[in-house]
């Protein structure tokens, strides 16, 4: 009789970071092995199964799945790029995450515009709602800003010599 398996679907933050599943793969099993041991990693059977468009989908056997979220939070980097992995739900079949995907995917998500603060130029990526993350430009350096859009807006004001109001 075959075993049976839970599906945990995950959102990968910042969700534009492209990262590859074989990658994401190598990174989730080794947080499972660290947390866990060699022996619950082969009970769990962990697979990468989906990764694509800001989310992952991973597969485990059934009664590991809490341990898969657990081991899934604790990463970091994968691929020497600095990701989180937000789990969002956990069912019995591929087919009702992918559904989840469609409900959590957000429209405009993915706006980004070039911005300059005090001289520097930046992407600013816009989410729903305030929030804006903004990622210095560079080929070396990588500096987070952390902005909601009125602040942005002041700032791109305060830069351009625009009153505010127009």
């Amino acid at each position: 009789m075959r075993d049976k398996r839970r599906y945990v679907l995950a959102r990968i933050e910042p969700p534009w970071e492209e990262i590859d599943a074989k990658e994401l793969y190598l990174a989730i099993h080794e947080a499972f092995t660290s947390l866990f041991g060699d022996t619950r990693a082969s009970e769990a059977m962990v697979a990468v199964v989906d990764c694509r468009d800001g989310h992952a989908i991973a597969r485990c056997t059934r009664g590991c799945e809490t341990l898969l979220q657990i081991a899934m939070l604790t990463i970091h980097t994968v691929d020497g790029r600095r990701v989180a992995l937000r789990t969002r739900a956990t069912s019995g079949t591929m087919l009702a995450l992918k559904r989840r995907i469609i409900e959590y995917h957000y429209p405009g998500t993915l706006q980004a515009r070039t911005v300059e603060i005090d001289g520097d130029f930046y992407d600013a990526h816009h989410y729903q709602g305030q929030k804006v993350d903004v990622i210095a430009k560079g080929f070396k350096k990588q500096e987070l800003l952390f902005l909601t859009e009125n602040e942005l807006e002041m700032k791109n004001h305060a830069a351009t010599g625009i009153p505010d109001g127009i």
